[in-house]
């Protein structure tokens, strides 16, 4: 009983101060229409005032390798955005497919719309990483975008829900992070992904509402180009490394305080759902690169997974444990005390699954996101058992395949 009632509080606590995102307001348009953008230039916001005109010209930076079909369907959507002043860079990596003439297609339909392209030559490094500096640098505005070319806004209102918390009011930001999730589909598998997905993405909205995020996702991330091209030199420090070029890119060079939280149905961005094996792969992916990361944040959150795991087999044996004098309280040779326990470890269950629901419904809806209701404690019990299955998986893996990829 006593480990029920610490665990219970240790679970509540993360509860209401991790998982439990505020909706930030979606940005409404500036009366001032384009010429707003072209009055904020520069890249330190102005002082005074309420911030709703200040739209900085931003960069998308989005590489791509024999994705086609996904860029003539998701390019347009980012495209389209409404905001003022923006580009789009699209890096071509080694397409074999028809990328070249997709680009070439709606670059004649889209003016803002920049190309360019990763050298054949290039082997013994991440393609990904080599990309993204190709792409860095082919841009000309101060503040870039991060996304991916399987991903799609939730709206057009995107870029400016991210750029909403670069006003004035905001604190020396140097990033912006918000969610992604997936595009919905059935079955127990996709209902682990997505409650994986969420359970991520509140992490780290939640750690940057407080001003403690170390890492950020590359599918829906926005910070200062000064950054890139300061101290941190690009990725040059873990080129070696297949992932790498956004958890620990942010985690090495821009301080938590810095890191803003986009939480609204707007600044979502939303990925094709995958395939098992692919999405088994990204997550190996991200445990490989784990161990780089700075800070203590890392172990907290592990400490929340493994407290929610010890809570649930605690109760499980109170239970348990009581049944057998339960049974001879019934027959009169014991003391019914150990009702009392029963029902003290339901309750305690009872109420953290009442609490539970009510902080991810809400959160869920925060940001768009459906909500598991009754389907939450299965998938509670089973995503710490799918986590460990990932983890031993990576244990007997080769770990040169996460190191570099050779063409």
């Amino acid at each position: 009983m006593a480990s029920c009632g610490l665990l219970f509080v240790i679970q509540i606590l993360y509860l209401f101060l991790l998982y439990k995102v505020k909706r930030i307001a979606s940005p409404q348009p500036s009366p001032k229409g384009k010429g707003a953008a072209s009055e904020h230039n520069q890249v330190t916001p102005p002082s005074g005032g309420d911030g709703e005109g200040y739209f900085p010209p931003l960069s998308v930076v989005i590489p791509t390798s024999n994705q086609d079909f996904l860029l003539k369907k998701n390019l347009p959507l980012i495209l389209e955005q409404d905001y003022p002043d923006f580009e789009v860079v699209v890096v071509d990596d080694n397409s074999t497919d028809e990328t070249a003439d997709i680009l070439q297609q709606l670059q004649a339909r889209y003016p803002r719309l920049r190309t360019t392209f990763v050298p054949p030559t290039s082997r013994r490094i991440s393609h990904h990483k080599l990309a993204l500096t190709l792409g860095i640098k082919a841009t000309t505005n101060d503040w870039l975008v991060f996304t991916e070319a399987d991903c799609h806004p939730a709206t057009s209102g995107w870029l400016r829900s991210l750029a909403a918390q670069l006003s004035p009011l905001t604190t020396n930001p140097s990033a912006v992070v918000g969610y992604t999730g997936y595009d919905r589909s059935r079955g127990l598998s996709a209902a682990l992904r997505g409650y994986d997905t969420l359970l991520r993405g509140l992490r780290l909205l939640g750690l940057a509402s407080h001003g403690k995020a170390h890492m950020a996702y590359g599918t829906n991330l926005l910070y200062r180009r000064d950054i890139f091209f300061g101290d941190a030199k690009g990725y040059s420090r873990h080129l070696n490394l297949e992932r790498g070029d956004d958890d620990i890119f942010v985690n090495e060079n821009i301080r938590p305080a810095h890191i803003r939280a986009a939480v609204n149905p707007d600044a979502v961005v939303r990925c094709a759902d995958t395939s098992r094996r692919h999405w088994r792969l990204e997550r190996l992916s991200r445990i490989a690169t784990r161990r780089y990361l700075r800070g203590i944040r890392p172990l907290t959150l592990g400490f929340d997974t493994l407290s929610r795991v010890l809570y649930i087999l605690a109760t499980i044996a109170a239970i348990v444990l009581s049944l057998p004098a339960v049974h001879r309280s019934l027959l009169g040779d014991q003391s019914p005390v150990w009702w009392l326990v029963i029902g003290i470890s339901a309750l305690l269950w009872l109420i953290r699954y009442v609490l539970s629901w009510i902080v991810w419904n809400r959160s869920s809806h925060a940001l768009g996101e459906r909500s598991f209701g009754p389907a939450l404690p299965l998938l509670e019990a089973l995503h710490p058992l799918w986590e460990l299955a990932l983890r031993i998986q990576y244990l007997f893996s080769s770990k040169q395949r996460y190191r570099r990829k050779l063409l």
